[in-house]
């Protein structure tokens, strides 16, 4: 079965970090999305160092332009 990936917003703390380990252990790609791009960036190291497949993403979703320009991210 093909797994596809898991976008989770809030990534980077909290239960969308829980949320965002849980599909990691589950074995789906994560793309995490957090308003701190550092903070993200931080959570999808720690991660990837424990195995998983983890991209972290500048994501406010209040923010329309962020999310135009994360969509573009994704895209590529």
């Amino acid at each position: 079965m093909k797994k596809f990936a898991v976008l989770v917003t809030g990534g980077n703390r909290g239960i969308g970090l829980a949320i965002a380990e849980r599909f990691a252990r589950e074995g789906f790609p994560v793309l995490l999305g957090a308003r701190d791009r550092t903070a993200g960036e931080g959570e999808a190291t720690r991660l990837r160092a424990e195995g998983f497949d983890v991209q972290a993403l500048h994501l406010d979703v209040g923010d329309p332009a962020s999310i135009a320009s994360a969509v573009k991210d994704i895209e590529r």
